[in-house]
């Protein structure tokens, strides 16, 4: 295996020196690095309330309040292999101003003293605070512990803009940077005069930086120029099949991983999400991988397990071999989790020339509301940090593809409710290898109302409640595969809102597969709800998915409007945490429609789990009435904590669970006749008013379609399909009922037969000849009943169908 210069540089030059290497003439060289923790101390807040870990800013100054002060504390990683034995030149520590303080009167105009201190003791960046140092210990004295002022800055707070840059530095930073080689520096930011003049610096956590100027040891640069040269027989250049792909731009290098794929040195970030990330290219052949790990462990795993990858420890690194780009996790006892995001090469990369495509190329662009139109294509270079977020609605023939990242924090706004990545009324769409990064947002993916979208190789790492991960509402022919999802909401949130407003088009024929979910803090690793406000979901199938962390439960259904389900298949899924592994229920909820368009529970029917690996907790199903049941469940080959399921004893169901069974086949779906149309599988509109499908054990299928006509007017428009030219007999399959109306129906506009009287004084069905029907060619029908009234007896308007028969005579 041939690896890079940089790779080589940090993983072998301590054992060329043990060698004994030639003493060179040494050069001096520049190493910058990002802050590996940081975060703001104060007087009058805890470390919950400063929130370190997330926060984006940390904070230097004092407020008008008597004994209100601010300090900002910094750790850096001097545990490097190139400055074994290096001597200390220079060093800096550079600040960059995130906003000018203007909050609560804004900072005065007045010169301060910033200065930066040495810690004596290393902090925890979670747990830190006013009194502690971390969760155990406590500062000796309030406020931290620190020595004399190493450099400092007079620096005017009210004239500190946005993106203006301030520098410490000098030889006594230079010395105590010396001090600390082989370990982590802690550094502390405080003003030198500490009283009632309010004087706030707000400096982005992402942009500060140690800039050291060393003179590497001779030993040390002797190895690295030896280095440089190729080794015996093998090419001076790395192996081909892997392309490292720039992570998020604004973190800093991680100080828990580095990692070698192909021959490559790949580099690994510390993003802000509780997770290290590394990602690279790479084509469908055998790769082997090194995860060097700094420092010594023990324990480890590599997830998802399902990939059989046999990792083994070499030294200090953990080695297996990739035979196809997955999504991995890497997990160390008390280390931050590595993500792994290998994806295939890019083909057929889109010109920034092209009229057609909006390119962002590498580096940080803010885009904001970026809005592509039919047949464009957005494209994120690897290395490309876009700020903003995608939303398009009526368009088709889009794809955003790419391997850079759309960070979406401060765009898809919460309070607003806009997402990330939005596409609605959509159609022919393609979102393929992008990360998508959200801090604090609404949603992280949505596709409303849209058809043929396929959503492959995503990356999306989401912190705060309401981040899902890959969320649809009204959707056909919809995919997802190949995708890590980091969420604190539910990895994939899939449901239907607000029916007065999005409509109720049928969701069909929706996958998810080679899905690896890790959901933490709210929601659950797949969810299907809450609400439900639809006709129709049939066909929907989640597969080939590792929900390695959730905060609810594993997958999860608090079913809680009127749609009726229809062949919902979980199959080959591994649900890690043994709590909740399955939990389903249909029941009014908060999330239950609340501006009066319906009130009505839903349905499920044909329910399957399939090769399901728990590891512990209960599974729950709970159906509503007899009317809004959970029916035809099987679970197959499932295991929970080691023991097959294969019994009602290791379920706890209600009496509204209907036909459970173990190991045995999915209940089939009933077969249609030649020219029969199921009313409630036609797709339909209606002018607003709610329709739904009722659990009916005498209707032809066990179940009708319910149109609430509320006055004359109202109408409920099915789409049915001529299949060729002819003549045809033409019938319906209706219900009576005293709730029954009048209703006028008509066909593409064309009124046909008398009016239809679905009265009755007792519930009963009837079928209504519409006579011979001719049709010059195939294609699509609009057949259409209208509400005309409502019989003299009758308590309603109501319309209930059942079949629709249109046969060739």
């Amino acid at each position: 295996m041939l690896l890079h210069i940089s790779t080589l540089k940090r993983i072998f030059i301590c054992a060329v020196m043990l060698c004994g290497v030639a003493s060179k003439s040494v050069e001096a060289e520049t190493l910058v690095l990002r802050s590996v923790s940081d975060g703001y101390i104060r007087t009058t807040q805890s470390a919950n309330l400063a929130n370190n870990e997330r926060n984006h800013l940390f904070l230097v100054g004092d407020t008008a309040q008597v004994g209100d002060y601010l300090r900002s504390v910094l750790t850096f990683d001097l545990n490097r292999p190139e400055l074994v034995g290096a001597k200390i030149i220079n060093a800096e520590l550079v600040l960059e101003v995130s906003d000018q303080d203007k909050g609560a009167g804004s900072s005065s105009s007045t010169v301060e003293q910033l200065n930066l201190h040495a810690l004596d003791q290393v902090f925890d960046e979670s747990t830190v605070d006013w009194i502690r140092f971390n969760r155990e210990s406590k500062w000796n004295r309030l406020g931290g512990d620190f020595g004399p002022s190493l450099a400092l800055i007079n620096v005017n707070a009210s004239e500190a803009e946005s993106g203006r840059m301030f520098t410490l530095g000098g030889k006594a930073l230079a010395a105590a940077v010396q001090a600390s080689i082989g370990a982590k520096g802690a550094w502390l930011l405080k003003l030198a005069e500490e009283n009632q003049n309010r004087s706030i610096f707000r400096f982005k956590s992402s942009k500060s930086r140690l800039v050291i100027d060393y003179e590497p040891s001779p030993a040390v640069a002797a190895a690295v120029a030896a280095l440089r040269e190729p080794l015996p027989g093998q090419p001076g250049i790395p192996v081909e099949g892997v392309t490292p792909v720039p992570g998020y731009p604004e973190a800093p290098e991680s100080s828990n991983y580095y990692l070698i794929a192909g021959g490559h040195s790949v580099e690994v970030k510390s993003e802000p999400y509780d997770f290290d990330v590394v990602m690279f290219t790479m084509r469908d052949e055998p790769v082997l991988v090194d995860v060097m790990v700094q420092g010594d462990f023990t324990e480890f795993s590599v997830k998802p397990d399902r990939h059989n990858l046999k990792a083994t420890r070499v030294q200090n690194a953990i080695r297996f071999t990739l035979d196809e780009p997955v999504k991995l996790v890497v997990q160390i006892p008390g280390r931050k989790p590595l993500a792994i995001i290998a994806t295939p090469e890019e083909v057929d990369v889109p010109s920034p020339e092209d009229a057609n495509v909006l390119y962002f190329k590498p580096g940080v662009t803010y885009a904001g509301v970026i809005r592509p139109q039919s047949g464009q294509t957005v494209y994120f270079a690897p290395g490309a940090l876009v700020r903003g977020r995608i939303e398009a609605t009526a368009v088709q023939n889009v794809k955003v593809l790419g391997r850079g990242i759309l960070d979406t924090s401060g765009y898809a706004l919460r309070n607003k409710k806009l997402h990330g990545i939005l596409f609605d009324h959509a159609e022919n769409i393609k979102v393929d290898g992008i990360g998508v990064r959200s801090n604090d947002t609404w949603w992280q993916t949505l596709f409303l109302n849209s058809i043929n979208v396929e959503v492959s190789q995503m990356n999306l790492f989401g912190i705060g409640v309401n981040t899902d991960g890959v969320d649809i509402d009204a959707v056909k022919n919809f995919v997802v595969r190949d995708t890590f999802i980091r969420a604190e909401d539910d990895g994939l949130g899939w449901h239907s809102l607000d029916a007065a407003t999005n409509g109720e088009i049928i969701t069909e024929n929706a996958l998810a597969e080679n899905v690896v979910i890790w959901n933490t803090g709210a929601g659950n690793g797949i969810r299907i709800g809450a609400s439900m406000e639809a006709q129709l979901w049939r066909n929907i199938t989640i597969r080939n998915v590792d929900i390695l962390q959730h905060a609810g439960a594993g997958i999860y259904s608090d079913f809680s409007d009127w749609a009726w389900m229809d062949n919902l298949r979980f199959e080959n899924i591994v649900i890690e945490k043994p709590s909740k592994p399955i939990r389903f229920y249909i029941d009014e909820t908060r999330y239950s429609n609340s501006t009066g368009y319906l009130d009505e529970r839903g349905h499920f029917d044909r329910l399957l789990f399939e090769n399901v690996r728990m590891n512990g907790g209960q599974i729950r199903l709970s159906g509503y009435d007899a009317t809004h049941r959970i029916n035809g469940v099987r679970f197959n080959n499932c295991v929970n904590d080691g023991i097959p399921v294969d019994s009602l004893d290791q379920i706890t169901v209600n009496d509204f669970v209907t036909d459970i069974d173990f190991n045995k086949p999915l209940p089939p779906e009933l077969p249609v006749a030649e020219g029969t149309y199921e009313a409630e599988y036609c797709e339909s509109r209606t002018n607003g008013v709610p329709q739904y499908i009722a659990d009916m054990p005498n209707a032809s299928h066990g179940r009708i379609r319910v149109f609430e006509a509320r006055g004359a007017g109202d109408f409920i428009e099915h789409d049915l399909t001529v299949p060729s030219a002819g003549e045809y007999e033409f019938a319906l399959l209706v219900r009576t009922s005293p709730e029954g109306g009048l209703a006028e129906l008509s066909i593409n506009g064309k009124v046909i037969g008398p009016k239809i009287d679905l009265y009755s004084s007792r519930p009963d069905f009837r079928v209504v000849d519409c006579g011979e029907l001719q049709f010059g060619s195939a294609g699509l029908l609009e057949l259409r009943l209208t509400s005309t009234g409502k019989h003299a007896r009758s308590r309603g308007y109501r319309m209930e169908l059942d079949v629709i028969q249109l046969k060739v005579k």
